[in-house]
């Protein structure tokens, strides 16, 4: 917790070859991010808590070493619910829904698994430049792109796109 800056939930700073868990917790309503980790370096686990109505992104995170959720809902925030840059990222049963901003953004250089989560009632996925990446059994719904894939190959196993304007996009470099 930052006593400096109190906009964000949590804000972290530094960190290589450290690892902050968070367990069963409420993230909510803060004036800026939930999880402020553009400046974290080492790893991230979130298990069983909650990131809603914040006034930007739910979890804003750039170069780390890992992130990590497991049954973590992310909802209602007024940016986007999970932006990561460069990590590995394992998100597990997890649900991320209503969002102003898009539901996951995942950047350059990241790589990882996304299994069994559900994503929508909003802007859905972008996958940008990704590196390994399986997406399996997860549910895009109610978006106007369930899932943007940007100049990058992920696997793509028994997913489930209901309800979008368009279920799956991919792009390639132009």
């Amino acid at each position: 917790l930052d006593p400096e800056d109190p906009r964000s939930g949590l804000r972290a700073v530094g960190g290589r070859g450290q690892k902050i868990e968070v367990w069963n917790s409420l993230i909510e309503r803060n004036t800026l991010h939930g999880i402020d980790l553009q400046e974290w370096l080492g790893q991230v686990e979130v298990h069983d808590s909650s990131i809603r109505a914040n006034f930007r992104d739910g979890l804003r995170a750039g170069r780390m070493e890992k992130l990590v959720f497991e049954q973590v809902e992310v909802g209602r925030n007024l940016g986007v619910g999970i932006s990561v840059d460069s990590a590995l990222v394992e998100l597990w049963t997890s649900d991320v829904l209503g969002n102003i901003g898009n539901a996951l953004y995942v950047g350059p250089g990241s790589s990882g698994a996304i299994e069994m989560s559900h994503f929508g009632s909003g802007p859905g996925v972008v996958l940008d430049g990704v590196g390994p990446l399986v997406v399996r059994t997860t549910s895009f719904e109610r978006a106007p792109v369930g899932l943007a894939v940007v100049d990058g190959a992920p696997v793509l196993e028994k997913n489930y796109f209901v309800g979008n304007a368009t279920g799956l996009r991919i792009q390639g470099p132009t």
